[in-house]
């Protein structure tokens, strides 16, 4: 009857592909974790990038280990040619007497214009010339300076050394823009990098100015961490703040380099609003900010002088009783008279906008059921720009979009994931392509989306390994919304057989866990867990990302209950299949993903038999200010929302073997969340297992993560009595 019943529910749609055959070697851990984004990671072309002023393009040829060459590609299909090797290079290092041979390595590159290279090593920086076969220090930045912001006319250095902002030139690498007292921090990034926020630093288009972030944490609690290195161990404080408590304040300032002054841009309002979305102008002038109140329902974006620092003109708003979510700055659309591009979801999709000088809004650019990504390149001369966006929540494709008509085309015809480059004269891109079936090729693109050159296509990266089956399903809920979701079987896959399943979940905004690309987006240790006789399902239930805004907003005010109830129909999906054994299903998830692995053992008991929940909030008043506030609003305004999303009230559900793990110097989920909920199950009689990572952040990196993936791996076989092979 079940099994009836779920064929109807779902009408699961279903492209399956298989990597490997019965019989060959599988994956260890090891290889698993270590080799990912190595031995096992598709093949790729290194350093391969436009060369500035033409169509050609550069890329490093390593076959010759002991000298790597720089070669140049032609579009008329002219035969690859050297440009320099690195033996020119480090002749000229030694030569000039800058760096010590035995530290010389082959350094990361910048083309400056067709003739010239940047070299960065160590925090220096080079310019060397292949045609000279010459080169010379450019930049002196020391190697204590982290943040570093390179400017437009390549000359200069942001970067920060401490709480304090400074800049390099080719004589002086440490001069001073700021000198703050402890609480004020200039030059990083800040809310936490929410709102597409990734820095703290913008060059003008002229080189002539540095707009810089400052934040004020004075009233910010602090956080007790621990250095457990020295004897006895350290307490380093860090400014964390929690949902309904004080936040940083924060202003964006103007360095002129010509005069050496600093001003302030005006922007008023309330102390606790988001400054976001900061952007140049394309003259130099002026600076557009966002400014986001603290309720993240009402947005609006300013123009400031920057010279002045003064308020030329307020030109939009955007509200949502919701929240509003700017992630994008403005676009300057170079060549018009003050015009621009904006991202906004405004119509449930993010999309492009026009926008004149004044704010007044021209014309909407795309739209449909798509989500706009990045804007790659603009041509001036057509007047076209370049996207990256979603065509089916599947898929990142590249689209070109007529700024005069709104005329919009795609560009990449094949299915799958595109990444692209484009030429500086906007004729031509190198587009990355991956699929469930396609490791990864690579060729050039006319604008028309034909094939003008295929550089690379990439062989299976575990070919001759045991690698089963990836199947990309789409599953119906019951009130209709399609989900996506993954399942992951052996190689040697028996349907006469019943499989334990290890459900992987994330379950929360901002990230997509199926997709349409190489292994539908799979790790690797994923591939070796089901080769010890396991099935592996992921589900995108609502509130993730690239379906829209009602489907991400469906979590308002009470994350985990909507999740919740998405997952656990995927879990009722896998029910339904015969070769499922669900006596025996483990789950496990990470940050948002350890938060469901709680919700889903504690408030459906008796569904999994084992969970690993790692880095898990577990109660989101202890989590952070900007992310907590856009989905579930203040405490004192969702009290309701607050407790019943809070699991320390049902740890006595318990009802399976179930472990947590925390790193000790988790800054984004405090270790408090982990503490709280290990004292929820002391109080309710309830046995758990424990582990921490000393020293390790949000999550467990490097080395260490062979260790941490073989704790959890071991733990999910072990209690679901499969035997490790």
């Amino acid at each position: 009857m079940r099994k009836n019943l779920f064929n109807l529910l779902f009408l699961s749609l279903c492209f399956t592909v298989s990597t490997s055959t019965v019989g060959q070697e599988p994956l260890t851990l090891d290889e698993a974790v270590s080799g990912a984004y190595t031995t096992f990671a598709p093949q790729g072309i290194p350093d391969l990038k436009w060369i500035p002023g033409g169509t050609d393009y550069s890329f490093l040829d390593g076959s010759d280990e002991n000298n790597p060459k720089i070669m140049r590609g032609f579009m008329d299909g002219r035969p690859d040619e050297v440009i320099f090797d690195f033996k020119m290079v480090f002749d000229n290092f030694r030569a000039s007497g800058f760096v010590p041979p035995q530290e010389i390595v082959i350094p990361s590159f910048t083309w400056m214009d067709k003739d010239h290279v940047l070299f960065s090593y160590s925090g220096q920086y080079w310019r060397f010339s292949p045609s000279w076969d010459y080169i010379e220090k450019y930049i002196s930045c020391t190697n204590r300076s982290v943040n570093r912001d390179i400017s437009p006319d390549m000359t200069m250095v942001a970067n920060t050394i401490g709480n304090d902002l400074f800049y390099s030139t080719k004589t002086d690498d440490t001069i001073r823009v700021t000198t703050n007292p402890e609480h004020l921090v200039s030059g990083q990034a800040v809310s936490r990098y929410e709102f597409g926020i990734n820095k703290g630093t913008w060059w003008s288009p002229d080189s002539k100015r540095l707009a810089f972030y400052e934040k004020d944490e004075s009233q910010v609690t602090e956080y007790g961490f621990l250095n457990y290195g020295p004897i006895p161990a350290e307490p380093i404080p860090t400014p964390y703040p929690m949902a309904g408590q004080s936040s940083e304040t924060v202003k964006v300032k103007v360095f002129d380099f010509k005069s050496g002054n600093t001003i302030t841009l005006m922007t008023e309002g309330s102390k606790e609003q988001y400054l976001v979305s900061v952007a140049w102008t394309a003259d130099s002038r002026g600076i557009y900010v966002g400014h986001l109140d603290r309720s993240q329902n009402e947005f609006e974006l300013f123009l400031y002088d920057a010279r002045t620092g003064e308020p030329k003109r307020r030109l939009f708003s955007e509200r949502n009783e919701r929240y509003v979510e700017p992630e994008h700055a403005v676009y300057p659309l170079e060549g018009t008279k003050g015009e621009f591009v904006w991202f906004s979801e405004r119509d449930g999709f993010q999309h492009l906008y026009h926008y004149a000088s004044d704010g007044k809004l021209i014309r909407q650019l795309t739209e449909g059921e798509r989500v706009m990504k990045e804007i790659l390149h603009y041509d001036e001369a057509t007047g076209t720009l370049i996207v990256s966006g979603t065509d089916g929540p599947l898929e990142q494709v590249i689209y070109r979009v007529s700024i005069e008509t709104g005329r919009m085309e795609r560009i990449t015809k094949r299915p799958g994931y595109h990444r692209s480059q484009v030429s500086e004269d906007g004729r031509f891109l190198i587009d990355r392509h991956s699929s469930l079936e396609i490791p990864q090729d690579i060729r050039i693109l006319d604008m028309e989306g034909r094939s003008m050159r295929e550089l690379l296509s990439a062989p299976d990266p575990l070919k001759g390994r045991a690698v089963g089956t990836t199947e990309l399903l789409t599953l119906k809920a019951e009130d209709g919304t399609d989900l996506h979701a993954r399942l992951i079987k052996p190689s040697d896959f028996d349907p006469d057989k019943k499989y334990p399943v290890l459900v992987y979940v994330y379950g929360g905004p901002h990230v997509q866990l199926v997709e349409n690309r190489w292994l539908g987006g799979a790790s690797l240790w994923m591939h070796h867990l089901c080769e010890q006789d396991f099935l592996l399902f992921s589900l995108d239930g609502r509130g993730s990302s690239d379906r829209g805004l009602a489907f991400e907003q469906a979590v308002h005010r009470q994350l985990g209950r909507q999740e919740l109830a998405d997952q656990m129909m995927g879990v009722e999906y896998l029910k339904s299949l015969p070769y499922v054994d669900e006596d025996r299903m483990a789950v496990h998830g990470w940050s948002f993903g350890g938060f469901m692995t709680l919700n889903m053992m504690l408030r459906k008991p008796g569904t999994f038999q084992t969970g690993v929940a790692g880095g898990a909030v577990i109660d989101w008043r202890f989590y952070e200010v900007m992310y907590t506030e856009r989905y579930m609003d203040g405490p004192e305004d969702n009290q309701e929302g607050y407790d019943e999303s809070a699991l320390p009230q049902f740890a006595g559900n318990l009802d399976g073997d179930l472990m947590l793990i925390h790193c000790t110097n988790d800054d984004i989920v405090v270790p408090q969340h982990y503490m709280v909920m290990m004292n929820a199950f002391i109080n309710a009689g309830q046995q758990v297992d424990m582990f921490m990572y000393p020293g390790h952040g949000h999550n467990v990196r490097g080395p260490d993560r062979v260790h941490l993936m073989r704790n959890i791996l071991n733990y999910v076989m072990e209690h679901l009595e499969v035997e490790n092979g």
